[in-house]
């Protein structure tokens, strides 16, 4: 491999500014009180870190064991640092494993995929060659419809994690679902570039606000742990304040408009449609989880 190292992406509901938080009205005055047959405030006031959300999360402090057969896609879960030592059999397997699961929806792009496995049928401007790369493409292909499982790293501006209040054991997680996040760039012993990552899709989970066809916003969650629990977070978190995300979900589909191949690089992403998250740290070349939520938990959330 010649070069590695992290770019940013924007999510693309950001990029056409749909569902945006009203970050000016955040000061405003609050809302007249529930009255009865009213929803309850989803919001309260915490000691010491401001308006959180009054709905409390449960989380798990282990993988269930229905997510053990998922792909881990390990090269997204590490920074610019570690992926300059990683080997390259990880990057080879990371793309391998972005192709199969890209040849496994239900609708593939097979003239990208032949352009990406050809990068020299960019120029082709013949019909009817490309048709036949095409449908030589999905003859080749041995789709895998359990590779869709994935578990992935989203990093970048996406998360904050406050607390712990000491009295309670709660965390104050924060989403940002419009946001800007890392994805990695690497090429390989011939030159040619590559930025395959994955969209994480919140749609299903409800989790923020409806815009078009994505969720944006911020979501705001209060997670209670064990205060012995917190203990152990804490001495995690000396060591990285960042931490990162963990997705587990379902591959869906290329994301749509955004796919570009040419003849010395590819850029694209698959989305994935959010089961569960994992927050934690990556520290010393491995994983170090704070804690799980799951899909009963994350669909708890209300704005």
């Amino acid at each position: 491999m010649k070069l590695r190292f992290i770019l940013t992406a924007v999510a693309a509901c950001a990029l056409a500014a749909c569902g945006k938080p009203d970050t000016a009205g955040s000061a405003a005055a609050p809302a007249n009180p529930p009255t009865q047959g009213d929803a309850a405030p989803t919001t309260r006031q915490s000691t010491s870190f401001g308006s959180v959300s009054s709905i409390v999360l449960e989380p798990l402090f282990q993988v269930p064991a229905r997510y053990a057969g998922y792909v881990r896609q390990e090269v997204s879960e590490a920074g610019n640092a570690e992926i300059q030592k990683m080997p390259d059999a990880l990057f080879d397997r990371y793309g391998a494993t972005w192709l199969l699961q890209a040849a496994s929806v239900e609708q593939p792009d097979w003239l990208l995929l032949a352009r990406i496995r050809q990068p020299a049928l960019t120029a082709e401007s013949n019909a009817f060659k490309k048709q036949e790369a095409a449908d030589r493409a999905k003859a080749e292909a041995r789709p895998d419809r359990d590779s869709l499982n994935v578990v992935f790293g989203w990093m970048g501006e996406i998360m904050t994690l406050a607390g712990p209040d000491l009295a309670t054991g709660e965390y104050y997680l924060t989403l940002n679902l419009g946001r800007r996040f890392d994805t990695v760039f690497y090429s390989d012993a011939k030159g040619y570039n590559y930025r395959l990552h994955y969209e994480p899709s919140f749609k299903a989970l409800g989790l923020g606000q409806n815009c078009s066809d994505e969720c944006s916003g911020y979501v705001p969650m209060t997670v209670k742990v064990p205060i012995e629990k917190a203990r152990e977070i804490e001495a995690l978190r000396e060591h990285d304040a960042r931490g990162l995300v963990r997705v587990y979900g379902h591959v869906t589909g290329l994301q749509p408009n955004t796919a570009r191949a040419d003849k010395s690089s590819v850029d694209a992403a698959l989305v994935v449609e959010v089961q569960a998250i994992e927050v934690g740290t990556r520290q010393d070349g491995a994983f170090k989880p704070y804690f799980f939520l799951d899909t009963d938990q994350l669909k708890r959330w209300k704005p």
